[in-house]
């Protein structure tokens, strides 16, 4: 058997190794921030992903009122005084922030367009769970 013969037999098991691995790795994504102060983590909701990360004070949650949870959201958190803090694409249903204490609004998009938003408080050493529901 020639080489390019033996290496195409290899191949879809390689294929399908690759695709295995890629689909066990946890699906964290570090988000941009307009605040170079505030982290921004969004994760799944695999075994892996649902960690507490007590470290930020704020977790949101993308979901329908239905019940399952909705990933790709673009979000917006802007402070009382309306200044920017956070505009980032959410990939995963859970959002975490590290905000300071303080009023905030939060506005959040799915791909079809569709709005939704809430006014919330962050207070110091606290998490603020806040779901977001379409």
């Amino acid at each position: 058997m020639n080489a390019p013969t033996q290496a195409l037999r290899w191949f879809p098991i390689l294929a399908t190794l690759a695709l295995s691995v890629a689909l066990a790795a946890p699906a964290y994504a570090a988000a941009q921030a307009a605040d170079p102060a505030v982290r921004v983590l969004s994760t799944g909701i695999g075994l892996d992903e649902r960690k507490p990360h007590p470290e930020y004070s704020l977790k949101l949650t993308f979901a329908e009122r239905a019940g399952p949870y909705v990933a790709g959201i673009e979000v917006v958190i802007l402070r009382q005084d309306g200044r920017e803090v956070v505009r980032t694409a959410s990939p995963g249903p859970w959002l975490f922030v590290n905000l300071p204490a303080g009023t905030y609004r939060v506005m959040a998009v799915r791909a079809n367009g569709v709005k939704a938003g809430a006014a919330f408080t962050i207070t110091a050493g606290k998490q603020l769970l806040l779901p977001i529901t379409w």
